[in-house]
């Protein structure tokens, strides 16, 4: 399950999270068309297993009283993902001129299945896309609330089932006697001819 997502510039320090602070609100999608949420009020979020999931996230345009223009020439994104009362966080960077998604914590594993953060992308578009929903949205005239150019962007996080070290152990097990049983059954086996 999705605890709580970040993301943060490098330079300016400018953070966007899903928590209720005096930070820019982080909204999220998943599957598209469904806000987590809707009123800076986010709610965990299950992740598929055995699959592929997407996240679409908007957040608040940095500087403000700009229309265009990235806040920092690199972001880092946070996820920490959790289970029974444990945490773990799987974490990468974007380099906004390249476009190059590198991870720094790509794995998380609970109950025998791997999480792993398999891309992000964030970048400031031309559209309101946030508006009155942000309690750190400016208003500009003309605009109902919140910056003229907000940011945009996606992850990505898959989910696989792993076998568990005493599943391994069964399975070489079970196929040592198999083969055993084959050998013995050779050696015995009546010559023909």
């Amino acid at each position: 399950m999705i605890n709580s997502i970040t993301v943060s510039g490098s330079d300016t320090g400018t953070t966007w999270n899903t928590a209720v602070d005096n930070n820019y609100t982080l909204f999220i999608q998943h599957p598209v068309g469904k806000q987590v949420n809707p009123n800076d009020d986010f709610s965990p979020t299950h992740i598929f297993t055995n699959r592929a999931s997407d996240y679409l996230l908007i957040g608040d345009g940095f500087p403000t009283n700009s229309r265009s223009g990235n806040s920092d020439p690199v972001y880092n994104l946070a996820v920490e993902i959790a289970h029974d009362g444990v945490s773990q966080w799987l974490s990468g960077n974007l380099d906004g001129a390249t476009g190059a998604f590198t991870v720094t914590n790509a794995t998380a594993r609970f109950e025998g299945v791997e999480y792993t953060l398999t891309n992000f992308n964030w970048m400031r578009g031309m559209s309101n896309l946030v508006g009155s929903y942000s309690v750190g949205s400016a208003t500009y005239a003309g605009q109902p609330s919140g910056s003229l150019s907000d940011y945009q962007g996606a992850f990505t996080l898959s989910a696989a089932s792993v076998p568990e070290p005493s599943t391994w152990a069964m399975m070489i097990i079970g196929l040592g006697a198999v083969a055993g049983t084959m050998r013995v059954r050779r050696k015995t086996a009546p010559a023909l001819g």
